[in-house]
C-alpha cells in the first residue's frame, strides 16, 4: 500500500482494529508522550509493507514536508507547528474528529514544555522581500549552505558596504527557507541607521522573547541571556538582527546550539564573531554592470533600459553597483514616465553635487547619503578624518604609503586607520595592500571634507600626496634611465617614505601599480598644484612608451603642455612637446609629430638650452625617416651629432648616430652604418646603459642580417634580448626576437622561426602603435614565404602594408609590397 495525501490509511487502521489512541493517553499528555504515540502510529501504518516504522520518505510524500524538518519534529529537536500536525496525523489515518483532538492535546503540551511563552499564534515578523530582486544567485546559494542544519554554526552574517543590499538579500533567502523554520520567524532592527541610537543587547533580547511570547523576562542581561538561549536552544526559529553596529552588540544575541538560525546584517565586518564564535560570514560585493542593468529592467521595465544600452550602462556605473542607489533611480524614472536612460545621466552629470541626484524624497533609508552618513558617525576622529582626505583624491587607489602622506601621518597610525575603514566596509581593497573608495563613497567623503576640513589642510593634504608620487616617479625613472639629463628644479618634501625602489624591473612593477593613480593625479593638479602636472608627466612619458600605454601618454601630455603654455615656462613647453611628439610619431601622426617638434626645437633654440636642440634634431631627423626624406634626416641627424660631440653629451651623441646609422642601413650603406652603431655600442657599454646596449646591437643585428653576416646578427641579436629584457625594454626585445625567427628561417627551421615570429607579433600587438607590428609582420610573411605559403604571406604583406601606412612610414610601405631578397647560397 502506498501512502498518500488522500487518507488511505484510513482504511489500513480499521483492517487492523486499531484502539482510539487519544483516549488512552489522559488528559494532558506531554510533548514525549505524544511523539511517542506518533511513533506507534508510523509503525501501525508500516504493517503489512515489510517495514518496522514507517519511513521519513513516504511521510514527506505524503504531506509535502521536507524529510528534514520531519526528522527534527519526530525527534523532538524542534517543536512540530500545528499545520504540520495535522497533516502528519491526517496521512498517518486520523479522521477529523481524531486530528482535532491531536490538535487540542499538541497545544497543552507545547504550552507546558515552554514554560510561560504563551500560546499565540507563530510569529512571523519578516518585511516583505525588495521588489525586482534579481542576480545574487551566487550569494543566496552561500546563505543556502551555511544555515543548513547540520552546520555547527547557527550564526551567519552578511556584511558589506552601505547600500550594497545586505537586508534585501537576506530576505529574498529568509522567505524561500521561511518553511525551515516553522516556530517563527523573528526580524530586529539593532539600530545602525542615521539618527537612531543603537539598540543594547539587553533591549534586543527583551524584544526578541517579547515576540515569542515569553511574559515573564529577567530584567539582568545573563538572566536574559540564558532564558534567551534555553528557549531557542528548542525551538527552530529565524532570527533575523539588521544593521548590527558591532560583535559586543551581536554576541549575547547567538545561539551557540540547537535548530535556531540568526542570520545579522552589518556594515562592520564583526571579525571578533567570525574568530572567537565560529560565525559564518558572507562579503557581500557591489553588483556587476550586467546586474545592475537586469536590476534596472526588473524595476522599471527591459524594453525602455534596452532601448538606451549604452546610457543605461553609464547609469548603472554611476550609481556604482549599489542597488539602493539603482532603486532611486529607477524610481525617477517611473515617476518621470517620458526620463529615458539618457537624459538621466545628463541631468546627474549636471548636478554640482553627486548625491544629490541619489535623494529619495526626504526618506532617510532610502537616501544613499543618509545611508553612507549613518555608518560615518560611528568612525573614530582618527578614521573619519582620513576617510575625509580619500575623498580629496580623485582616482585609483592608494597604498598604505601614499595613504600616510596623504594624512601626515605614520605608517602604523594609518594602517589602524584603515583597518577601521575596512571593517566598516567605507573602503574597499582592490588589489592586495592598495586601498579606495568606490565613485559614490568618494563623492560623500569629498562632502564632509569640503564640510569639515578646512582649505589649507585640503590644499596641504593634496600637495603631500602628490608630492610623493612625484618623487617616487623620480626615483623609479632613474632607475629606468639612469644617464637622463637632470635640470635644476624645486625639492621634494616627503612626509613619510617607503623602501627605496632597487632595479628598474622594480621600478616598472611599481608604475604598472600605479598607472592609473598618477594619470588620475595629473587629471586633478588645478587649484594651484598646475606644477605637478607637466613634472609627472615628464617622468611618465618613456615608461608610457616602454609599456605602449599610448592614449594616456598623448592625454597626460597635452594637459602639462596646456599647464606649461599657462604658465609661460618655455622650457617646459618645448620639454613636453618633444615627448608629446614621440607619442604622435608612435601614433602614425607623423605631420602632427613634426610641427611638435619644429616648435620645442624653436623653443630651446630661444632659450638656449643646447641639449635639448641636439635632441630636436634628432627627433626632427626621425620625422624625416618616416617619410623617406632620407637626406634632409641625415642633415639633421649630422647636426645633433655635432653639437653632442661640442658640447660633450653622450645621450645626445647617441641619439644622433643611432639615427645616422639607421639612414645609412636605410639606403644601403652598411659599412658606413656599422662604424655609427659600433661606436654606439661602445659608449652606451662604457656608460654602463643597458638600455643603449639593447638599442645598439638590435640595430647592429637588423644590419648584419641585411649584410647576410648570420653569425655577427646572431651574436648582437641574442645580446639585444637579453639586454632588453633586463630593463623591460619590449620594443628592443620584440625587435630582437623577430630577427632571430629570420635567423632560424635561414637556417631551415622554419617552423621554429614562424612561431617565434608569430610570438613576437602577439606581443607587439599588445602595445600601441602599428609600427612595431608592421615590422614584425613583415619578416614573418617573409618567413612563410621561405617555407612554402605563399598565400598566408602575401594576406601579411598586405595587412602589413595597410599598418604601415597607418605608421606613416614610408619604407615599411615599400618593404611591404617589394619582395623578399634572397640570401646567398652558402
Amino acid at each position: 500500500m502506498v501512502l498518500d495525501r488522500s487518507g488511505t490509511l484510513c482504511a489500513m487502521r480499521q483492517q487492523h482494529g486499531d484502539v482510539r489512541a487519544m483516549e488512552r493517553l489522559g488528559d494532558r499528555p506531554s510533548l514525549n508522550d505524544l511523539l511517542a504515540e506518533l511513533d506507534r502510529w508510523r509503525v501501525r501504518a508500516a504493517r503489512g509493507r515489510g517495514k518496522t516504522r514507517l519511513s521519513l520518505q513516504d511521510l514527506a510524500g505524503a504531506t509535502g514536508v521536507p524529510r528534514s524538518s520531519l526528522a527534527n519534529y519526530l525527534s523532538g529537536a524542534t517543536v512540530m507547528p500545528l499545520d504540520v500536525l495535522d497533516a502528519v496525523v491526517l496521512a498517518l489515518g486520523a479522521d477529523p474528529a481524531e486530528a482535532r483532538s491531536w490538535t487540542a492535546a499538541w497545544e497543552r503540551a507545547t504550552e507546558d514544555h515552554l514554560g510561560g511563552s504563551g500560546d499565540g499564534p507563530v510569529p512571523d515578523q519578516l518585511p516583505s522581500p525588495a521588489t525586482g530582486f534579481c542576480g545574487r544567485h551566487q550569494a543566496l546559494r552561500e546563505l543556502a549552505r551555511a544555515s543548513a542544519p547540520q552546520n555547527v554554526s547557527r550564526c551567519c552574517l552578511v556584511v558589506g558596504t552601505p547600500g550594497v543590499g545586505k537586508t534585501s538579500l537576506v530576505l529574498q533567502w529568509a522567505r524561500s527557507a521561511a518553511h525551515e523554520f516553522p516556530d517563527g520567524r523573528l526580524f530586529l532592527n539593532l539600530g545602525g541607521r542615521l539618527g537612531e541610537e543603537p539598540l543594547n543587547a539587553a533591549s534586543a533580547l527583551a524584544c526578541l522573547l517579547h515576540s515569542m511570547g515569553v511574559r515573564s523576562i529577567p530584567t539582568d542581561l545573563a538572566g536574559r541571556v540564558a532564558q534567551y538561549r534555553d528557549l531557542f536552544s528548542r525551538k527552530r526559529v529565524l532570527i533575523v538582527l539588521d544593521d548590527a553596529v558591532s560583535a559586543g552588540q551581536l554576541r549575547p544575541l547567538l545561539v551557540p546550539v540547537g535548530p535556531s538560525l540568526v542570520m545579522a546584517t552589518s556594515r562592520d565586518s564583526l571579525a571578533g564573531l567570525v574568530a572567537r564564535d565560529g560565525a559564518h560570514r558572507l562579503v557581500l560585493d557591489r553588483m556587476s554592470a550586467a546586474e545592475s542593468v537586469a536590476l534596472l529592467e526588473g524595476l522599471v521595465g527591459a524594453a525602455r533600459i534596452r532601448s538606451e544600452p549604452d546610457a543605461s550602462t553609464e547609469l548603472a556605473q554611476h550609481c556604482a553597483g549599489l542597488p539602493l542607489a539603482l532603486r532611486v533611480m529607477a524610481e525617477r524614472m517611473a515617476h518621470r514616465p517620458l526620463l529615458g536612460p539618457g537624459r538621466l545621466v545628463t541631468e546627474l552629470q549636471e548636478l554640482e553635487h553627486t548625491l544629490d541626484g541619489l535623494e529619495a524624497g526626504g526618506d532617510s533609508l532610502a537616501d544613499v547619503r543618509s545611508v553612507f552618513q549613518s555608518s560615518y558617525r560611528h568612525l573614530s576622529p582618527e578614521a573619519a578624518r582620513l576617510f575625509r582626505l580619500l575623498g580629496l583624491f580623485p582616482g585609483g587607489d592608494l597604498d598604505l604609503c601614499a595613504t600616510a602622506n596623504l594624512g601626515a601621518a605614520s605608517r602604523g597610525k594609518t594602517q589602524r586607520a584603515l583597518d577601521e575603514l575596512y571593517r566598516g566596509h567605507l573602503v574597499e581593497e582592490p588589489r592586495p595592500g592598495r586601498f579606495a573608495l568606490h565613485n559614490l563613497l568618494r563623492a560623500f567623503a569629498a562632502e564632509r571634507a569640503e564640510a569639515e576640513e578646512p582649505p589649507g589642510e585640503r590644499f596641504a593634504a593634496r600637495t603631500r600626496l602628490l608630492s610623493w608620487y612625484l618623487d617616487r616617479a623620480e626615483s623609479a625613472v632613474k632607475l629606468i634611465d639612469p644617464h637622463r639629463p637632470l635640470l635644476a628644479l624645486p625639492p621634494i618634501e616627503v612626509h613619510t617614505r617607503a623602501p627605496e625602489l632597487t632595479s628598474a624591473k622594480e621600478a616598472l612593477r611599481w608604475l604598472d601599480d600605479e598607472r592609473v593613480t598618477l594619470v588620475a593625479a595629473i587629471r586633478n593638479t588645478a587649484g594651484g598644484l598646475e606644477e605637478f602636472a607637466w613634472r609627472l608627466a615628464n617622468n611618465l612619458w618613456q615608461y608610457f612608451f616602454l609599456r605602449g600605454h599610448l592614449e594616456e601618454w598623448i592625454e597626460t601630455h597635452r594637459l602639462a603642455l596646456g599647464v606649461a603654455d599657462r604658465s609661460g615656462d618655455e622650457l617646459w613647453a618645448a620639454i613636453t612637446r618633444t615627448h608629446l611628439a614621440a607619442a604622435h610619431a608612435w601614433r602614425g601622426q607623423v605631420a602632427v609629430a613634426l610641427e611638435h617638434r619644429k616648435l620645442a626645437l624653436a623653443g630651446f633654440q630661444k632659450i638656449g638650452y643646447v641639449h635639448g636642440q641636439a635632441v630636436s634634431y634628432c627627433h626632427l631627423g626621425d620625422t624625416f625617416v618616416l617619410r623617406g626624406d632620407y637626406d634632409l634626416a641625415l642633415d639633421h641627424f649630422e647636426r645633433a651629432f655635432i653639437i653632442g660631440c661640442d658640447a660633450g653629451d653622450m645621450r645626445a651623441r647617441v641619439l644622433a648616430q643611432l639615427g645616422l646609422g639607421h639612414v645609412n642601413r636605410l639606403t644601403g650603406r652598411f659599412d658606413d652604418a656599422l662604424v655609427h652603431q659600433l661606436q654606439v655600442l661602445d659608449l652606451v657599454r662604457q656608460a654602463g646603459s643597458v638600455r643603449g646596449e639593447a638599442l645598439a646591437r638590435v640595430a647592429l643585428g637588423v644590419t648584419y642580417l641585411l649584410m647576410h653576416e648570420d653569425g655577427q646578427a646572431s651574436l648582437h641579436l641574442r645580446r639585444a634580448w637579453i639586454a632588453s629584457r633586463r630593463v623591460s625594454d619590449r620594443p628592443s626585445e620584440l625587435l630582437a626576437l623577430s630577427g632571430l625567427g629570420t635567423l632560424l628561417s635561414r637556417a631551415g627551421h622554419h617552423g621554429r622561426a614562424i612561431r617565434l615570429h608569430r610570438h613576437a607579433l602577439l606581443r607587439s600587438e599588445r602595445l600601441s602603435g602599428p609600427g612595431l607590428a608592421g615590422k614584425i609582420m613583415i619578416d614573418l610573411a617573409d618567413t612563410l614565404l621561405s617555407a612554402g605559403d605563399a598565400e598566408a604571406a602575401a594576406e601579411l604583406r598586405r595587412q602589413a602594408a595597410s599598418l604601415a601606412s597607418a605608421a606613416g612610414d614610408a619604407h615599411e610601405q615599400a618593404r611591404a609590397v617589394e619582395p623578399p631578397v634572397r640570401a646567398p647560397a652558402n
